[in-house]
């Protein structure tokens, strides 16, 4: 069914002007707005409008993922966007259209989501027009992913101390002084690109080069391979902080393996093949749009915002034997947790209006502490 088939050119005509005034009037919205060429936006969601009411196949007339970056940086999110999709609504009711048809014209904007906000896969824009690439895409995001996971694993012997040739606890072989330099340029390192990577305004960039459903697999690679260099270029120290034996080793050996049980189980709660970016190359193998996962907090995310941190934070410091190489990691990488969560959570509580209520009655990394800290303020 077309909404074109049902409606003139004249009609279309007024419901688009009628939806854009209703934008520019709105206070949520009209905001976005200011200081734009209307005149030039108007016509792009005319020719837009035009495609989301006609059911012709393909990629959409405008790049949607470039043309709303800068909105992006102004705070647009999900909220927004589901208002926006309200006025559409109002817009095509006061044409007279027909409930079917609005109802699809409803279902081929909702499908925009993803692109509009910046969000891993576009329906519009895939550089995969042939099954040979989607292949390819989704074998490169499974080799990505494998990389991902064998870091991890290098990690957990790293960190342990068990079946690699550097240990992070191994004898120090050189000058304390050079050596933590060294070690504490190494976790920046990782962390301008842990960070920066995953910021939306990066991420509008970057998928103007690598396919935005191969964005997330590629960010699991970089990411890889910049704590693989961490580890491997680390300079041991040396000098012992503590070292536990007995029940005190074994309690600090199973606080170690809780401290992976946590990081791991955590990303299955918010859908660990999304999150590595095998979901993305998965759909896009199949020739279908992204699926925004929405908002919710299974399992550990009741309790805190951020488990997958929780889980790391257990393991830089649940350990039987604490060198000051080992220290010094820990300092820093905590140190890092402690910077990146409100850069993340500033993007979240943009991208996602609900997340700002969970924010406010859920503890970023101790379970309860909120309610601690108003009963304190409360006696």
């Amino acid at each position: 069914m077309s909404v074109l088939r049902e409606i003139d050119a004249e009609a279309l005509e007024r419901m688009t002007r009628a939806l854009y005034a209703a934008v520019l009037a709105d206070d949520e919205l009209s905001p976005f707005f200011t200081g734009l060429d209307v005149t030039r936006i108007e016509a792009r969601q005319r020719q837009f409008l035009r495609y989301a009411f006609s059911d012709e196949p393909g990629p959409g007339p405008v790049d949607l993922r470039h043309a709303h970056a800068p909105l992006i940086g102004r705070g647009l999110n999900h909220g927004h966007f589901d208002r926006m999709l309200e006025l559409a609504d109002e817009a095509m009711t006061e044409a007279g259209l027909s409930a079917p048809v609005r109802a699809q014209a409803r279902a081929r904007l909702e499908q925009t989501r993803g692109a509009v906000l910046g969000e891993t896969y576009s329906n519009f824009k895939t550089k995969e027009k042939s099954m040979t690439g989607r292949i390819a895409s989704m074998i490169y995001a499974v080799v990505c992913y494998t990389v991902g996971m064998g870091v991890l694993a290098y990690g957990a012997a790293w960190l342990g101390g068990f079946w690699v040739p550097n240990p992070l606890d191994a004898p120090g072989t050189g000058d304390p002084l050079a050596a933590i330099a060294i070690d504490l340029l190494l976790v920046l390192g990782f962390g301008l690109q842990h960070s920066v990577m995953a910021r939306p305004g990066f991420k509008a960039w970057w998928t103007r080069i690598v396919p935005a459903h191969c964005e997330r697999a590629t960010y699991v690679l970089f990411s890889g391979l910049a704590m693989l260099a961490m580890m491997w270029f680390w300079q041991p120290i040396g000098i012992d902080v503590w070292r536990l034996d007995g029940v005190a080793a074994a309690v600090a050996w199973g606080l170690y393996a809780t401290g992976w049980f946590v990081l791991v189980s955590a990303t299955f709660f918010i859908n660990h093949f999304d999150l590595f970016g095998l979901r993305q190359a998965w759909l896009n193998l199949r020739g279908k749009p992204y699926s925004h996962i929405p908002f919710r907090t299974p399992g550990y995310y009741r309790w805190v915002r951020h488990p997958i941190y929780v889980g790391w934070l257990i393991l830089f410091w649940a350990t039987p034997t604490m060198t000051v190489s080992h220290l010094v990691f820990a300092l820093a990488t905590t140190g890092y947790i402690l910077t990146a969560i409100p850069l993340e959570e500033r993007d979240l509580s943009r991208l996602l209006p609900e997340y700002r209520a969970y924010k406010a009655r859920t503890a970023a990394l101790v379970p309860g502490l909120i309610r601690r800290r108003r009963a304190a303020a409360q006696s």
